[in-house]
């Protein structure tokens, strides 16, 4: 835009003039302009009020480049002029607003156009003519006109500046405002994050809390494991070891560094077993496998597996669990060793053995209320039946060879009549039943084909069994 007003003033018969921006800083000269201006003294500054000659030209300038930025039109007036050497010139000073032209803002072209001027050197004739009175009249009118036009500027510079005050406290007052409102959103955030922090601080004890819980059942369920002799190992869905007991290591060479590792990877002491092949089975089907297995040692185990289930019952992955028979199947064994030799204890003993079960002479006796040996007795007495009905609740369950020879019967209630001949043994047996004593021995007789009866000892025996009465093998022994 500069270059274009350049271009423009040099082609044209324009006067000296200058081009000033918002700040009245010179942004171009055209022509002399000694006359009216210079450098002011100190630093080098480019503004035209500072670099204005005198005191009355600088405040003309000031009032009408002030009516030029107010009224957006162009202002122009006529000068008295005091030069420098003492004589007097006026010029027309003309302020032409140049807003529309580029994209500079509030550019203004000040013009100085001389129109005539009376110095010391002009004919005394002229000097003659004029009156020093007229000529101080016009000067004190001119200075009073410019101090009206520089105190409306200044009045109006004050409302100016008074609304720029009022609008300025009024966008403290609003700035205020938005300080205190945001001081309080800070106050209010203050006591959320206090109050976060808090809830934080309980969340973050809670879950100490729970990592010390879970931490205590991760210990107790590891000692679980580590103490109890079945050999555990954890798969996970891709048969990845993920957990083993330490008893796991008599069957599969496990180390710790090897939790994390296809269980393909490790060879068994088991013989003729694929753990891969059962444990995708139970992850298909779903369902428990037991097998008997045996290792390359000559042990047995119980292998079961199961599918591994967490708390929302999603599988996975696989639990086999070896529970080992050999010491089971050793004591099965001793325990056929021991009823064999018992059985032929009891069948070949010299001594006639009977096993019997009293349960339901003790349900009867109960039921009758035969709770002594007077109410027995009167009980035989008045029933003739009563002493078969009594007889009816013995249960023969088995017999030596001894006895069989001995009694040359085994049918159970020929057995019983044999041996409770008379009603006096019947009551004595019962009392023994309702004094809930483990042993007693009485005297009877066998009826014989000879001039004599057989008499005999019935020594009966009721085994305890966690410390209370095993009515149901009682032991009779006849001597």
């Amino acid at each position: 835009m500069l270059e274009l007003v350049e271009m423009v003033l040099k082609k044209s018969a324009t006067a000296p003039c200058v081009v000033i921006d918002r700040d009245k800083n010179i942004l171009y000269v055209h022509g002399r302009l000694g006359r009216y201006l210079e450098p002011a003294e100190g630093h080098s500054r480019n503004n035209l009020l500072e670099m204005a000659r005198t005191v009355s030209l600088k405040n003309e300038l000031t009032n009408c480049i002030h009516k030029a930025e107010v009224n957006h039109y162009d202002i122009v007036k006529t000068i008295n002029y005091e030069e420098m050497d003492g004589g007097t010139s006026s010029f027309t000073l003309r302020v032409i607003p140049l807003d529309h032209v580029g994209t500079f803002k509030k550019i203004k072209m000040v013009v100085f156009e001389q129109a005539n001027q009376h110095n010391a050197g002009e004919s005394p004739e002229l000097l003659l003519n004029q009156s020093p009175i007229s000529t101080d009249i016009v000067n004190l009118q001119q200075q009073l006109t410019t101090s009206r036009e520089n105190l409306e500027i200044t009045i109006q510079e004050l409302e100016t500046s008074n609304e720029e005050l009022k609008s300025s406290n009024e966008e403290l007052q609003s700035t205020n405002e938005e300080l205190q409102s945001t001081n309080e959103e800070l106050k209010t955030s203050k006591e959320e994050l206090q109050s976060l922090n808090e809830e934080s601080t309980t969340v973050n004890a809670e879950l100490q809390s729970r990592m010390d819980e879970l931490s205590q059942t991760n210990d107790d369920i590891k000692n679980l494991l580590d103490s109890t002799k079945v050999a555990t190992i954890f798969l996970d869905t891709q048969l990845k070891i993920r957990r083993f007991t330490p008893t796991m290591t008599n069957i599969i060479n496990l180390m710790p560094s090897d939790i994390g590792r296809p269980i393909d990877h490790f060879s068994s002491n088991l013989c003729d077993v694929k753990l891969t092949d059962y444990a995708r089975k139970v992850l298909t089907t779903l369902d428990k496998i037991d097998l008997e297995v045996k290792d390359n040692a000559g042990k047995y185990y119980n292998m079961r597996l199961l599918p591994y289930r967490t708390s929302n019952n999603v599988i996975d992955g696989v639990v086999i669990a070896f529970n080992s028979m050999t010491e089971r199947q050793q004591e099965e064994s001793s325990v056929q060793d021991s009823e064999q030799r018992y059985k032929s204890l009891f069948d070949h003993s010299p001594f006639a053995i009977l096993e019997i079960d009293l349960s339901e002479v003790v349900t009867y006796i109960n039921s009758q209320k035969l709770t002594n040996r007077e109410v027995i007795k009167k009980r035989l007495a008045n029933f003739p039946n009563e002493r078969k009905q009594i007889i009816s609740q013995f249960k023969l369950l088995k017999m030596n060879n001894s006895a069989l020879a001995l009694l040359n019967s085994d049918h159970q209630e020929l057995v019983i009549e044999q041996l409770m001949t008379d009603d006096e043994v019947i009551a004595n047996f019962l009392v023994f039943i309702t004094k809930r004593t483990a042993r007693i021995s009485l005297p009877s007789s066998l009826a014989r084909n000879t001039e004599s009866d057989l008499k005999y000892e019935l020594t009966w025996i009721v085994p305890t069994t966690n410390n209370e009465l095993n009515y149901s093998n009682a032991i009779l022994t006849i001597s």
